[in-house]
């Protein structure tokens, strides 16, 4: 082998160290960029987060409002709503307590009652299907304050006197 040979294969195999070095530095800043990526993200993430918060215990209506909004406006595409009024809703969490009572025939837990006091009527709506279960009219009894499905409340028994 000639003195020429012998350079150009020292040459060679120091361009290939150069090349190797060049490509673990590269590789280097694209860690630490991915580091610092990362932890802006997550600072991000956790401002947010806190942000929310903050939003929420100012205002803890707030998540129920859009809660009810929304619920309002899935039965107003079902159905014409009254106008004009706010309804008071529930949700219904154990139908066996109800299960007598006939407008809760067909009622599941987590169905959501809809009671329009003004226009005297109340809805019976199920979220997971998009569904109306039932539509009766209410009675409101001023009385005790409370209100009755369907009918007016039944006579108080008679007492016996002796």
């Amino acid at each position: 082998m000639s003195d020429s040979d012998e350079l150009d294969s020292k040459k060679d195999s120091a361009v290939e160290e150069t090349k190797k070095s060049k490509k673990k530095r590269v590789k280097a800043p694209k860690g630490k960029a991915l580091v610092v990526l990362l932890i802006v993200a997550l600072i991000g993430v956790a401002g947010f987060m806190t942000f929310k918060y903050m939003d929420l215990k100012q205002n803890p209506n707030k998540v129920t409002e859009a809660e009810q909004k929304s619920l309002i406006q899935k039965v107003g595409k079902l159905m014409k709503l009254p106008d004009g009024e706010q309804p008071s809703i529930a949700t219904v969490s154990d139908k066996e307590k109800l299960k007598d009572q006939a407008f809760f025939s067909k009622a599941e837990n987590g169905d959501t009652l809809l009671i329009y006091t003004t226009a005297k009527q109340a809805i019976l709506y199920r979220e997971k299907d998009n569904q109306i279960i039932q539509v009766a009219p209410i009675a409101i009894d001023t009385t005790t304050g409370g209100t009755t499905q369907g009918t007016t409340p039944a006579p108080a028994p008679e007492q016996k006197t002796e």
